[in-house]
């Protein structure tokens, strides 16, 4: 029997409809619920909640071995406080859930918060830092984050909060594991307002001829008792002033020859996380540096300095609500 156009063009539509009918139902049948995080703050505490699903259960928990920590937190509650100025901040943006995506050496997670950390984003400019930093911040304020790692009091953090009046949209970066930081910030008050510090404030200007720069270095008491004075310095630098923790970290920033873009563009971020060891990193010092003293239990101390030596880079970022993060391990 001979076939008609129409009757051929028929069954090829049949045809068709059977092979995509198949093909929908493979992948429906591959569809699968993500493994996600949930974060929750209830009576007072931070709750993270693990829920992987089977078939990401093995890749998780080698992730989990690789950066030695406990390998069976699938279904379980990890609870956790911060001080109250911070618990006061991050509360407001719980709930908060993420979809994980892992394997062995990476873990990566897009989520959303419930809602912004600030009303509006600061405008975000792209800085160019020295290729030896190694953890850089943008957020809408992190002069406390700089003043609270040089131990000085509050009534020094208030004196040069008034002097400078910085404008929300700072960068906060740090080199050496630690020991050199500087902060990156905008302000309408002009530099040589660091005159009118008290005199025993104010230590010595240096002028740096190539490229020319005024670099204003301070002396200030601190409360730790392993070390007396900080000696800060204040210069200017891609239209920002910079405040960095001493005149080394000051001459690393001013003097870099090889730099890099932070963040990697010019978006309105709300938060921008940057983190990647040098040559030479110490896990130990950083841990040190990130915790700011705050780990007092010493087996807590040495497992998060060992998590720490396993990254290779870690990123984070906040649009709006919108986040996601990216660990990366040797």
């Amino acid at each position: 029997m001979k076939l008609r156009p129409k009757q051929i063009l028929g069954a090829v539509l049949i045809l068709s409809a059977v092979i995509i009918s198949l093909i929908f139902l493979q992948n429906k049948n591959r569809i699968r619920e993500p493994s996600t995080l949930s974060i929750n703050y209830i009576e007072n505490k931070f709750k993270l909640f693990f829920k992987i699903q089977d078939s990401d259960h093995k890749d998780f928990k080698s992730f989990l071995n690789n950066l030695t920590l406990d390998e069976n937190l699938s279904g379980r509650n990890i609870i956790f406080e911060l001080d109250s100025t911070s618990s006061a901040r991050f509360a407001f943006q719980t709930p908060a859930k993420a979809e994980i995506d892992v394997n062995p050496k990476k873990l990566g997670l897009t989520g959303t918060i419930s809602q912004k950390f600030t009303n509006s984003s600061p405008i975000t400019k792209q800085i160019k830092i020295p290729q030896s930093a190694e953890f850089a911040i943008f957020f809408a304020d992190l002069k406390s984050l700089a003043f609270s790692r040089m131990h000085i009091d509050d009534e020094t953090e208030q004196l040069l909060t008034q002097s400078f009046k910085p404008s929300p949209g700072n960068y906060f970066i740090s080199f050496n594991s630690g020991d050199d930081f500087a902060l990156f910030f905008e302000s309408e008050t002009d530099i040589e307002n660091v005159n009118k510090l008290p005199t025993e404030a104010i230590s010595q200007s240096v002028m740096q001829e190539d490229p020319p720069t005024k670099i204003y270095q301070m002396k200030f008491p601190t409360n730790d008792p392993e070390k007396l004075e900080v000696t800060p310095v204040l210069f200017e630098n891609q239209d920002f002033k910079v405040f960095a923790s001493s005149l080394q970290a000051g001459n690393n920033i001013i003097n870099a020859q090889e730099t890099f873009a932070f963040p990697q563009d010019d978006k309105p971020y709300n938060l921008n996380v940057y983190f990647e060891p040098k040559e030479g990193f110490s896990a130990q010092k950083f841990s040190a540096f990130l915790t700011n003293g705050g780990i007092y239990n010493e087996t807590a101390s040495e497992k998060l300095t060992d998590s720490i030596s396993k990254i290779k880079s870690f990123t984070f970022t906040l649009k709006g609500t919108a986040f996601s993060a990216l660990i990366n391990l040797k």
